[in-house]
């Protein structure tokens, strides 16, 4: 709970960003090359942002956000799940924040520990929450590619079974980072139903070498999302969705067309 507190107000910290985003106020290192000197675009350009909705007001650029995510490993040589979930806010389209929750489901078997008159078997089980931020690198109609970077903190429990003398024991395996970048997508099948994929790295620091060698892995994403905005706007605003349907298809013909008309004048030179 102490640990899910810190992500909340870590949270929270990101409002006055937000706020003075919306303020118009400088930001970023990107310049572009006016006649005789540097210019630096305003927040609102600086994130491609139609000004005329800044009347609008903050709330109309966020969306709320929530998924059930699994994430698949392999550690130690044995298939492991990540089951959790994560709730967040999009801003302006292309940054997502949010908070979420991961466990392993089931257990990871360890390598024996060998004492002097002993030896003992070892399974960690494994949670954590994590803060996460994300980029939409590509969005249109059908398609979606995120970059994701989230950080969390856990704790792990490792069982223990004396082979000699039959005693079942626990104990705390210390504080455990994770961070584990990722990428991955989805393609629309319908407007209210996707599949996707995956991929990432999950980097562990914790005091238990065993513990920290058996969680830092890669692992895969392989989902089905189920889009429940698109349910309803299929059900009843079905002419927005032609809307974008028919903007998706019109931007598609003109990238087209530019691609010929590129080849074309590659071909006269």
């Amino acid at each position: 709970m102490q640990q899910m507190k810190h992500f909340v107000l870590t949270l929270l910290l990101c409002v006055p960003y937000i706020l003075m985003a919306q303020e118009n106020k400088p930001f970023g290192l990107q310049y572009s090359v006016g006649a005789s000197r540097f210019e630096r675009p305003s927040v609102m350009e600086y994130f491609n942002i139609d000004t005329a909705k800044k009347k609008e007001g903050l709330f109309s650029d966020l969306k709320l956000l929530f998924s059930f995510d699994s994430r698949n490993s392999v550690l130690l040589n044995q298939q492991a799940r990540m089951f959790g979930f994560r709730f967040g806010l999009e801003m302006f389209n292309r940054y997502r924040v949010g908070l979420g929750w991961y466990g392993l489901r089931g257990f990871v078997d360890l390598p024996q520990e060998i004492r002097p008159n002993d030896v003992l078997l070892q399974s960690l089980k494994f949670a954590y929450t994590t803060l996460f931020l994300e980029y939409v690198i590509y969005e249109d109609f059908k398609w979606e590619a995120v970059a994701s970077l989230p950080f969390g903190r856990g704790t792990g429990i490792i069982d223990t079974i004396s082979t000699v003398h039959n005693v079942l024991g626990q104990r705390r395996a210390g504080d455990v980072s994770v961070l584990a970048p990722s990428v991955g997508g989805h393609y629309k099948l319908f407007y209210w139903l996707g599949v996707g994929s995956g991929v990432g790295y999950r980097f562990v620091i914790a005091p238990n070498r065993n513990v920290r060698q058996s969680l830092s892995a890669p692992f895969y994403v392989i989902k089905v999302k189920l889009f429940l905005g698109g349910i309803y706007k299929s059900l009843f605003k079905r002419e927005q969705v032609e809307a974008e349907k028919a903007a998706w298809k019109e931007g598609r013909q003109q990238r087209k067309e530019q691609r010929q008309e590129k080849r074309q004048n590659k071909q006269q030179e």
